[in-house]
């Protein structure tokens, strides 16, 4: 068998993301009987519309406490981001299959009669492939460690603590049994979360990444049409000066297309991840000054690194935006016939 082209490496990693979602139903790359919406994807949507109910209920009970309604707020922000991550795989699976398949096909048009564009997306496959598993476990090291250090805490101060600022309404979360029943209820929604929410956020970095690499290839290909102009002379090659110039119409063309896609389906995701966590991290700082809050802490994180995330994608995006804008005026259109 031969080499596997670089497109297909590339789309090879969303069906690996897409397969790793398969437990809570957002397998959206499958099309055939086990395709989305299916028994997994109603269990997740159901698990999540029970969970927010409990958030906002929990806001109510513990609206005296001013450290419990802090974390009660702040554990609502991440199930809001929940219900419109969901809301977005489950009810814009079309638009984003469209999304996969236009970055796939513009590696696929240009990979074979430009072997610097291969090598690129080559780069970029490697890179989103090693950074697969390190995410994954970034996100799976958060969620022990808010559960380790809960256990720890509890243990220490002889109190029964919970991970999170919700409890189930009706039930004594201070009573054995009832902190139990908690405790796991939590823990299901996490396994629920490291699925979801990983898959959710690495796939906005990977589209994000393809569009560097997307913008990078049309200054790749303006570099080749100044080498050109340089090396012949005048009207030597019209043919050839118009085919590259049409190279780069065309990759330009698609690119923007995939990125009014990508801004289409996933500028509410960024949106509402970047203002919750902000709040969440204000909400926490707040009360951190009153008093030492520990898995306040550990929430404030993980919501830095949430916003991180998407602003580093956004903002390598707006950099290589601006080399190529440079790549497109460096080039030397003056010599042409």
């Amino acid at each position: 068998m031969g080499e596997v082209r670089v497109s297909q490496k590339c789309l090879n990693i969303f069906l690996r993301l897409s397969d790793f979602a398969k437990p809570v139903g957002g397998n959206i790359m499958d099309t055939g009987e086990n395709a989305p919406l299916n028994i997994f994807s109603y269990l997740t949507i159901m698990n999540l519309i029970i969970y927010w109910i409990i958030n906002v209920t929990s806001v109510y009970y513990f609206r005296h406490n001013m450290i419990d309604l802090a974390f009660s707020l702040v554990t609502l922000g991440f199930s809001i981001q929940g219900l419109v991550k969901v809301s977005i795989v489950f009810g814009r699976m079309e638009e984003i299959r469209r999304i996969v398949y236009i970055f796939r096909d513009f590696v696929e048009k240009f990979e074979v009669e430009s072997q610097k564009t291969c090598k690129l997306f080559k780069n970029y496959e490697k890179v989103c492939s090693y950074c697969f598993p390190i995410v994954l476990w970034i996100y799976i090291v958060a969620i022990v460690s808010i559960f380790g250090v809960t256990i720890a805490m509890s243990y220490w101060t002889k109190t029964k603590l919970l991970p999170y600022g919700t409890v189930i309404p009706l039930l004594d979360h201070k009573d054995t049994t009832g902190w139990i029943i908690n405790f796991l209820y939590m823990l299901v929604v996490s396994i629920y979360a490291i699925y979801g929410v990983f898959a959710s956020d690495y796939a906005y970095l990977y589209m994000m990444a393809m569009a560097c690499g997307q913008i990078e290839t049309i200054a790749i290909f303006c570099e080749d049409l100044t080498e050109y102009l340089e090396r012949n002379d005048d009207a030597e090659n019209e043919k050839e000066i118009q085919r590259l110039i049409t190279k780069i119409v065309v990759s330009h063309q698609i690119h923007t297309e995939y990125l009014n896609a990508v801004e289409g389906v996933f500028g509410i995701h960024s949106f509402t991840i970047i203002v919750s966590s902000m709040i969440s991290i204000a909400i926490t700082l707040f009360v951190f000054i009153q008093e030492i809050w520990i898995n306040g802490l550990m929430i404030a994180a993980i919501a830095l690194w949430q916003i991180f995330t998407v602003c580093i994608a956004g903002g390598i995006y707006m950099i290589k935006a601006n080399q190529v804008e440079m790549h497109v005026n460096a080039t030397k259109w003056y010599l042409l016939p």
